[in-house]
């Protein structure tokens, strides 16, 4: 069973993107907001969900794995399948999906294509006491967002860097390793990353 793909996204089709695995292309169906449609041509990890019939095998693709448990979740509403899920986290984020079943508003459900009323107050109902029990999910229950992490090579000069300086700062060399591994993102430079850290540990 897949888990996610990590390629290129090489263009786009209705409904979904071309992931290039090693020279292999692959359609996966994402929702319509997705953020993979503005990355054509970057790399990039797509978590995915295989969904085998008799006569189609489809992959559907998302951003994080709080996404993709999502999914998995909503199609274990009676009656829901992949395109109303899909539909579903097309017109409603994780943190408002969480709100709407907190507070029994099945007219939030209503904005994703062909779910009406009855439909979105099974969904209510049937998530209520799902939802904290799946640790992907919990933390967005009441309101929460979760800090998507760029992810840290093993090897990098800028977080050497700053391991070095911060130890040289008093810092005990775990506490400055993993100071500086949490504060680091993307682009940042070793100055920064120190400022960060160390604002961090305090």
């Amino acid at each position: 069973m897949l888990r996610y793909l990590h390629g290129r996204i090489a263009g786009t089709f209705d409904g979904g993107v071309i992931v290039d695995v090693n020279g292999i292309g692959y359609e996966v169906n994402v929702p319509d907001a997705s953020v993979f449609f503005a990355k054509v041509g970057e790399e990039t990890e797509v978590f995915v969900a295989m969904l085998v019939r008799e006569d189609d095998v489809s992959l559907y693709g998302f951003a994080s794995p709080a996404e993709l448990r999502m999914f998995r979740l909503l199609m274990t509403v009676n009656g829901i399948g992949a395109k109303a899920s899909m539909a579903i986290l097309s017109a409603l984020t994780i943190p408002e999906i969480c709100a709407a079943v907190r507070k029994d508003d099945a007219g939030a459900f209503m904005r994703a294509n062909g779910v009406g009323k009855k439909t979105g107050q099974r969904i209510a109902m049937e998530l209520k006491d799902k939802l904290e029990q799946i640790p992907e999910l919990a933390p967005y229950v009441y309101g929460g967002t979760v800090e998507v992490k760029t992810p840290v090579p093993e090897t990098n000069p800028v977080i050497e860097k700053a391991i070095g300086a911060l130890v040289g700062l008093g810092l005990a060399k775990q506490d400055a390793e993993d100071a500086a591994k949490a504060a680091y993102e993307d682009g940042i430079t070793a100055e920064d990353l120190i400022l960060k850290a160390l604002r961090a540990a305090r």
